[in-house]
């Protein structure tokens, strides 16, 4: 088993790496793919607990997380996390929750621990079930696959199994005898990733044994799109103020962009005014451009008790 890290901009310095570990496969194979390439003095593993199955099965975890570390001379952090509590106070979904919380602790255990890049065991499966999940909200303006690299606050995230798919682990794991979890979740369908995998995936695969190819290469044209939306919306975010109520910007600057741009301006301005976290729909913009069209003040009421003015000269996000 080897890994070649020949991913652009992927450097390992003398601090070494953190890798988000679940004891699942993915990770087992990551985890002993870094041994090769690296050393195991370089790799710390990184458990959460997401306090979401029974303590029984987590305590199963938690003593194989351990031993796989002991017998193969890792470090390892265990860190539980607050989800379920988390996703109430956001009005998010468990996954969505889940997902935040493991970034951000990851990131700072990465600056705690001096640490410039932060490891995760995604692959090829995993990313065309993040683009069909995308798909299925609605989350259009998000529809772009993973990357191999990118810049997460500071610390390099990085995932070098996108190119390998689901079954040439569980192959390589099965020929080298090696064990690992099976987490008991993956197979609640209370979980949208879950009945995408498990009812969605194997239609698609007889319908077309190479969606995956045809899903990412999808994805990646709207994230081509998406990087010239950017380039075009560069001038107005120039004209955006940060005034005692909120973000503003003058209505004319908005009205003078075409529909869909006014769109993709206005979503850029609700993540500026209250974070990339904030979920807001489709329906929703279209609300906020639909009273642009209309003359006099107007408020539009968002998520998590926040909300638009739009007055005769300007549209303000009120963040307080």
């Amino acid at each position: 088993m080897s890994l070649l890290f020949d991913i652009p901009g992927f450097e390992v310095g003398k601090e070494g790496v953190l890798l988000s570990f679940s004891g699942g496969p993915d990770s087992v194979y990551l985890a002993l793919a870094l041994k090769t390439a690296l050393s195991s003095g370089q790799v710390t593993l990184v458990y959460f607990d997401h306090g979401l199955r029974s303590s029984e099965e987590i305590e199963a975890e938690r003593t194989f997380v351990a031993d796989f570390a002991r017998a193969h001379s890792f470090s390892v952090v265990l860190e539980p996390l607050p989800v379920r509590a988390y996703a109430q106070s956001i009005g998010a979904s468990l996954e969505e929750a889940g997902r935040t919380l493991r970034y951000r602790r990851l990131v700072e255990l990465a600056r705690e621990r001096g640490v410039g890049v932060v490891c995760t065991a995604h692959h090829l499966d995993d990313n065309v079930e993040s683009v069909l999940m995308k798909i299925l909200r609605g989350s259009l303006s998000g529809l772009t696959p993973m990357t191999p690299v990118r810049e997460l606050d500071g610390v390099l995230l990085v995932r070098p199994l996108l190119n390998t798919t689901k079954s040439h682990i569980l192959d390589v794991l099965r020929e080298e005898k090696v064990t690992y979890c099976v987490d008991s979740s993956n197979t609640s369908d209370a979980f949208l990733r879950n009945r995408i995998r498990l009812e969605l995936v194997p239609v698609l695969e007889r319908m077309n044994p190479q969606y995956r190819r045809k899903v990412l290469g999808l994805a990646q044209y709207h994230a081509d799109l998406r990087r010239y939306v950017e380039d075009v919306l560069k001038t107005p975010l120039t004209k955006v103020k940060r005034t005692p109520s909120g973000w503003e910007i003058s209505r004319s600057a908005v009205m003078a962009l075409e529909p869909f741009l006014q769109g993709e301006l206005i979503r850029r301005l609700i993540a500026l005014a209250y974070g990339m976290d904030f979920r807001v729909s489709a329906i929703q913009i279209k609300s906020i451009l639909a009273q642009l069209q209309k003359s006099g003040c107007r408020r539009v009421n968002l998520p998590r008790n926040h909300w638009v003015i739009l007055s005769q000269f300007n549209v303000t996000f009120i963040d307080h």
